[in-house]
């Protein structure tokens, strides 16, 4: 019997290979970074135990740091994101919107400790903020939202904020109004309400902007147990 030449082996198996690869279709990916109090942990569990997403590869991450990284290597068909991530990453659309106390919408708090730190001196002093766009985008969104700060700290979760003021690492925060009732039966420390963002939408779900509707349209079967696990109350579709 004769042997095949290695060359003809070398065909086959890329042949097989190629063809099994090609018979298994690759599942979907959801990657979510949004700032919570609600741990990692808890968020993968409602959305990996939705019935809606089976068949869907979901990665929730804890830091902007690691979420961004994970980009470098592929783009996810769809994101779970805070809105403002999608001006910035034009290869994605906002297909569905979480909503809080029938709002789409909040406005940050702008806190301080001290009283020589008040809106007339925000350009002179530093500003704590969780990180969600990554350095350049953080300042540029930043700055448009809230004003002119000398300097920008960003953060890996709420957590950080308020030890980061009252520690006086920063002269002023930018958080989440709800996320600081949460924060401060933590802190004692009194704060001053120095000013308010402009208005800011909650987080949103994109999808590249390739996306057939069809394969969107998954979400808006998404369970209320799991949208209130994530903390919001429900999940819109973008007009």
């Amino acid at each position: 019997m004769k042997i095949p030449e290695n060359r003809y082996l070398n065909w086959a198996v890329f042949l097989f290979v190629t063809l099994s690869f090609m018979s298994v279709q690759a599942a979907d990916q959801l990657q979510v970074y949004t700032t919570s109090t609600i741990p990692v942990k808890e968020r993968e569990k409602a959305l990996k135990s939705d019935s809606s997403l089976q068949g869907t590869e979901i990665t929730v991450f804890g830091k902007f740091s690691e979420f961004s990284s994970s980009l470098k290597n592929s783009k996810p068909k769809f994101l779970m994101v805070p809105a403002a991530y999608v001006k910035y990453n034009p290869d994605y659309k906002a297909v569905y919107q979480f909503t809080k106390g029938g709002q789409r919408n909040f406005k940050f708090m702008i806190l301080s400790v001290k009283d020589e730190w008040n809106k007339d001196s925000m350009a002179k002093g530093s500003v704590g903020i969780v990180d969600e766009l990554g350095r350049k985008q953080t300042s540029a969104f930043i700055k448009d939202q809230v004003g002119d700060f000398k300097r920008v700290k960003r953060v890996t979760k709420t957590d950080d904020l308020m030890p980061l003021l009252v520690l006086e690492n920063a002269n002023f925060i930018i958080i989440r109004p709800k996320n600081y009732e949460i924060l401060k039966a933590k802190f004692t420390a009194k704060t001053n309400l120095v000013g308010e963002s402009k208005t800011i939408d909650y987080p949103v779900i994109c999808a590249l902007k390739d996306t057939p509707d069809n394969e969107i349209s998954k979400f808006a079967n998404l369970s209320q147990a799991a949208i209130k696990a994530l903390g919001f109350d429900e999940l819109k579709k973008v007009q």
